[in-house]
């Protein structure tokens, strides 16, 4: 029986190379609901959203998300700590809205699904891990600003 591979493009952030990894199909691990981590994310968009329309019709968007922890010092002066970068991505129509709504630099919350995906480049020997929300909903952080909100309108069907 032959094998069948897959190839995935990991991109860590700007300033990691592009690394293709082809995976045996037969070696991708499968998740359940019950073993997923949903988390609850605020942050800064760090990137354009990405709108992509699939081969079969699905919409995918992605983004990078900045977390920044601030913290005080003994004098009581605000900080900035580490900076923790995620993956968004969004499906369907939370992709087309989240793409129509938020721009790169907005405060955001997301919620979703928490993946870890370790990658390497076997050619520079460089290895890293990637933070990925698959997120449910996202949305414009009102504890920094206002926002207005607008249903979309839904094209009808003709007979």
């Amino acid at each position: 029986m032959e094998e069948t591979w897959n190839t995935d493009t990991v991109v860590a952030d700007s300033n990691t190379t592009t690394a293709t990894v082809a995976v045996p199909t037969s070696s991708r691990l499968k998740t359940f609901s019950a073993d997923a981590v949903t988390i609850t994310v605020r942050g800064r968009l760090g990137s354009h959203i990405d709108l992509k329309t699939l081969p079969s019709g699905s919409k995918l968007a992605r983004a990078r998300m900045a977390v920044t922890r601030r913290g005080r010092d003994d004098a009581g002066n605000w900080h900035d700590a580490s900076t923790a970068w995620y993956t968004v991505k969004m499906w369907g129509q939370l992709a087309e809205n989240a793409a129509q709504s938020l721009q790169k630099g907005q405060p955001v919350i997301v919620t979703g699904r928490l993946e870890v995906n370790e990658w390497s480049n076997p050619q520079s020997g460089s290895r890293g891990t990637e933070l990925v929300i698959t997120a449910t909903t996202i949305g414009h952080d009102l504890g920094y600003g206002t926002a207005a909100y607008s249903r979309p309108v839904k094209e009808l069907a003709t007979r």
